[in-house]
This record gives structure tokens, C-alpha cells and sequence, in this order.
């Protein structure tokens, strides 16, 4: 018998959860290729586990012994089973996979979602909508979302690493929410608690590193951030000496964590994405010990720097482009008459906004990377 599992490396729980059903009715996987075409045989019904496993070589000599069942063994990925749902095997590499894919994803939605906004205030003069080129925008950008939406669903379907995250966006470690939200809201009427916004901040972590160890000085203890993590709270207390760190990381697996938190530094925020993310830590010390450092040398912390600027550097490169490219396409347009006034003042006024953006917080990034530089005397 033959099936087919559609786009199943964007859920494999979901996959392997049909290969669990497929199996109780009495059929055995026997092969399966990277786009999902399974061919079965026929047999007795079992009740097993399935997992499809993103890893080269085949079902390891320590996960036979432990019982699994090699099923299938492909050039990137191996499918095996396993009677005792307490078995199991990291979805890290899938993880990994996804964090890349949806960053990925989201630089194309950016990208149709700007000619939208673009073909939205061009829709003025009835220029865009009905056109061929809307058409192409619109289906790029709805399908590029699915297909975020697709990803994200089956990265939450994946057991947890055990983080214990909280929000519904599970940026913010759940202990952090020490006050419910009515009681945090009189808190803050009482001047016991403060909120402060500061959007952007993380372009510059060195200057938020300064911000909440100022604050801890001054008797405001940093406590957790919204889950978007450009909302500080504190909360009133006897002044302390608080280390806060932002490390950018290309990849940020279960190992990482448990090291830092071996080392005693407690998870503040991690972004959705463990690719390419931020993920914030804290650490209290005290006048009888030196001020701990979350990295040990200074060539880990100079190429952390270099990876944030590079990465972001582009992508904020990438929105001027974007803004430059509008804002001359308008003015073209205006001159030879295929554009009125107020749609170039609305295209010039919007774009300039993103443009100034870009600049500004590519500036904040180009001088994190400098004082980095020059602090460890790269």
C-alpha cells in the first residue's frame, strides 16, 4: 500500500502520529522519501511509536539497544518505532530546522507584505488592485504566512525542552510572572512595580545590559519582560548588584541552556525562534565575589557581536532598500504623471518612516559591534 504525507517535515509529530494509526491497522512502513510517498506492507496490527529522525547514518547502535526498530534508513533522515511511548528520541534537529525555516519565511512575508502596503496607497489613484501584480503579491504574501503558520503549529506540537516558559507567545519563563495582572496593575499605581517601554533596545544589549544594572543600584529590581520582550518590569527593593546579559545565538539547543543554568544564570527570555535569536539571563553577585561574565574570553563575546551585526545589519539594510526602492518608484511615477500628489505624499511619508527606522537602529547595531571591538581589543 502506498500513502503520502504531504509536507510532513513541517509537523513530524503529526506525521508520525499516522504512521502510529496506519501501524495499529496492520501496516509497516518499508520506505519513505523526503517528500513524503510511504510504501507499506501488509501485516498484524502493533501498537508502536513512530519518530522520523533528521540525522544521517541511520538509527545509532545506542537507540537499537534501547529498542527501537529501524524501519527505514534515508539519505538525511531514518524513520524507527518503538513499543514504549516512554522511549524517546530529541526532535533537536528538527527544532533546529524550523527555527531556520521560519526566519527564513519571515524575511519573504516582509518582503510581499511590503508591496502590499506599497500597492495599498497606490490603490488611491486605482493603480494596483485588479492588476496582475497585486494578484502575485497577495497570493505570495498569504502563502508565505501559511506556510509560517504551518511551521510554528508543528514546532509547538514537538514535546517541550522543558524550559517551562510561559505567555502564549512562551518567550518568558512562567516563574517570572510572580503577580497576576490585577494585582501587578495596582503595583504599579503604588509606585511599587515599574513599567518601561524601550522598543528597539535590544540593537544596542550592551546599553540594556547598563539599563537593568543601574536599575538593580538604585533599589529597582528587574523581574521579567512582556513577551515581546521590549517591555522592562521592576519591582521595589533594597538596592543589588544584577548581572544582565543579551546573548545573540545561532542556534540555542537544550545543552546550551542547561549549561548557563548550571553555571547559575536564570533564563529571563528567548526568542520564538531558537535560530538566530536572542535568548536574556541574569545573575546577582555580590562585593566578596568578582562580577561574573557569561562569556569567559573575549573571543566568544567579539564573534557574538560580529554574528549580531552582520545578521541584523542586513536585515535592516534590506528594509532601506526596500523603502528606497518605493519612495523612487513613486517619484517616477509623479513625474510622468502616473501618480497624484497625495499618493507620493503618502508613499514618501510612510517609507521615509521605515528608512529613518532602518537608520537609526543599524546605527544602534554598528556601535554595539565598535565598543564590542574595542572593549576586547579586536
Amino acid at each position: 500500500m502506498n500513502r503520502w504525507l504531504p509536507f510532513w517535515i513541517a509537523d513530524p509529530v503529526g506525521a508520525e502520529r499516522k504512521l502510529d494509526r496506519l501501524a495499529s491497522d496492520g501496516y509497516r512502513l518499508t520506505k519513505m522519501n523526503f517528500c513524503g510517498f510511504c510504501t507499506f506492507d501488509k501485516g498484524e496490527s502493533r501498537t508502536v511509536r513512530h519518530r522520523i529522525v533528521l540525522e544521517r547514518g541511520g538509527l545509532p547502535h545506542g537507540a537499537a539497544e534501547r529498542g527501537w526498530e529501524p524501519l527505514y534508513n534515508g539519505r538525511l533522515f531514518y524513520v524507527t518505532a518503538h513499543e514504549d511511548e516512554k522511549e524517546t528520541i530529541s526532535y533537536g534537529a528538527h527544532k533546529k530546522l524550523h527555527s531556520i525555516a521560519k526566519t527564513l519565511i519571515f524575511f519573504v512575508i516582509c518582503f510581499f507584505f511590503g508591496i502590499l502596503l506599497g500597492g495599498t496607497l497606490a490603490a488611491l489613484d486605482d493603480e494596483f488592485y485588479g492588476s496582475p501584480d497585486s494578484h502575485k503579491a497577495l497570493a505570495g504574501f498569504a502563502v508565505s504566512l501559511g506556510v509560517f503558520i504551518h511551521f510554528h503549529i508543528g514546532t509547538k506540537r514537538m514535546p517541550s525542552d522543558g524550559l517551562g516558559l510561559g505567555g502564549k507567545m512562551k518567550t518568558v519563563p512562567a516563574e517570572n510572572f510572580i503577580y497576576d495582572k490585577k494585582t501587578e496593575k495596582r503595583l504599579i499605581r503604588e509606585g511599587q512595580v515599574k513599567r518601561v517601554l524601550k522598543p528597539g533596545w535590544f540593537y544596542a544589549p550592551d546599553k540594556g545590559e547598563e539599563y537593568v544594572r543601574d536599575m538593580a543600584a538604585q533599589g529597582w529590581i528587574f523581574y521579567r519582560f512582556d513577551e515581546m520582550g521590549v517591555t522592562f518590569y521592576f519591582r521595589k527593593g533594597e538596592p543589588r548588584k544584577l548581572k544582565f546579559v543579551v546573548d545573540y545565538q545561532n542556534h540555542a539547543d537544550e545543552g546550551y541552556f542547561n549549561t548557563a543554568k548550571e553555571y547559575g544564570w536564570k533564563l529571563e527570555f528567548t526568542s520564538m525562534t531558537r535560530t538566530m535569536g536572542f535568548t536574556m539571563w541574569s545573575k546577582y553577585w555580590d562585593d566578596e565575589e568578582e562580577e561574573p561574565e557569561f562569556y569567559s574570553d573575549a573571543e566568544s563575546e567579539y564573534k557574538r557581536a560580529r554574528r549580531f551585526a552582520i545578521v541584523f545589519g542586513l536585515l535592516l539594510a534590506y528594509i532601506i532598500f526596500v523603502g528606497v526602492w518605493f519612495i523612487t518608484g513613486v517619484i517616477k511615477a509623479l513625474i510622468v504623471g502616473e501618480a497624484t500628489l497625495g499618493t507620493a505624499i503618502w508613499v514618501l511619508a510612510v517609507y521615509s518612516m521605515l528608512i529613518a527606522e532602518g537608520v537609526l537602529f543599524s546605527s544602534k547595531t554598528i556601535g554595539y559591534y565598535l565598543r564590542v571591538r574595542k572593549k576586547t581589543g579586536k
